[in-house]
């Protein structure tokens, strides 16, 4: 996907909702800037991206009018597609599933490239001349296996207890280099890994970590809404502000219905989570209460009144104002 925005100008003067634009992969999804190489060492793995881009794309809109998404497809591709542009396509879900379980069972990589995921009468000529019959998970290559191996090694990577010092050091190297390095220090560092996350085993913990560092007050703390630790912050830092995570306000909020089938309600509901204003805030939560039935389901009207409107004041972007 190269972009995805929601209109930002004033909601009666909004046409559309939202914008997403799909894009060919060969087109690429970064910025307009240009990569430029630092070496002119030959790449082995053909260049994704061609020149000028991939003019395909698909752009969708949502608009207040209507539940209905329009959209505009350009269907014509830049480039060669089917066989020929197999080698810039992803491997199937199924054949990383078997390259996986090969790795798991200690099968080394070249083993793996050699089994039956590879066609036998395949060789390196039918790269340059792919036939129609080709598929992705015939081409692939000891750097596929390799990518997933990797992947699957990085799941188990732990930090060592001394990576801090390692860490601190190559700052040093960053900072004598001349590049610009921002690392705080002094910054007391605690966790707490429990199975037990009531009220009074949270103080506990945050009575020690303020007793070992009375002079440091956190400005802010932020969390989910669990009240068990809101409690416990309020008790033991008075000083500081709670705030809840947008993201996990967001994640409860879609859990009450289904996106695609009220995708008004969605849109309005993001756009009311970052309201700056007292006067937008309001504005969008009568939008949301004016909408019918077939656009927001009853059951979410009640739950946000009796959840969420009453608590505004620890999610709403209107009291998070002049911060730095």
């Amino acid at each position: 996907m190269k972009e995805h925005k929601a209109n930002k100008a004033p909601l009666d003067k909004q046409n559309w909702y939202q914008k997403h634009v799909y894009v060919c992969s060969r087109q690429g999804s970064g910025g307009k800037k240009n990569y430029e190489r630092k070496s002119n060492n030959r790449r082995n793995i053909p260049e994704k991206r061609i020149d000028g881009g991939c003019k395909a794309r698909l752009t969708i809109k949502t608009y207040p009018d209507t539940t209905a998404v329009r959209g505009l497809y350009n269907s014509a591709h830049s480039h060669p597609i089917g066989s020929a542009n197999l080698v810039y396509t992803n491997l199937s879900k199924e054949t990383l599933a078997l390259v996986q379980e090969k790795l798991r069972q200690g099968v080394n990589r070249k083993e793996v490239v050699r089994l039956s995921i590879r066609c036998s009468d395949f060789d390196e000529s039918d790269r340059l001349n792919p036939s129609d019959g080709l598929t992705r998970d015939k081409l692939i290559t000891y750097r596929d296996v390799a990518r997933v191996d990797r992947d699957k090694e990085n799941q188990f990577i732990r930090l060592d207890r001394s990576d801090d010092i390692s860490v601190l050091k190559h700052v040093e190297r960053l900072r004598d280099g001349g590049h610009f390095v921002f690392l705080k220090g002094r910054m007391p560092v605690a966790w707490m890994m429990s199975s037990d996350g009531t009220q009074p085993t949270i103080e506990f913990y945050l009575r020690t970590v303020r007793s070992e560092t009375p002079a440091v007050i956190p400005k802010e703390f932020m969390t989910d809404r669990d009240h068990a630790q809101i409690n416990a912050i309020e008790h033991i830092y008075p000083e500081s502000t709670v705030r809840w995570c947008k993201w996990h306000v967001l994640h409860a909020w879609r859990q009450h219905f289904c996106i695609p089938q009220f995708p008004v309600l969605w849109d309005l509901l993001q756009k009311w989570i970052r309201a700056s204003t007292h006067h937008d805030f309001d504005s969008i939560w009568q939008l949301i209460l004016n909408l019918d039935a077939h656009e927001c389901p009853p059951s979410v009207i009640a739950y946000l009144k009796e959840y969420w409107i009453n608590f505004k004041h620890y999610w709403s972007a209107v009291y998070r104002q002049e911060r730095t």
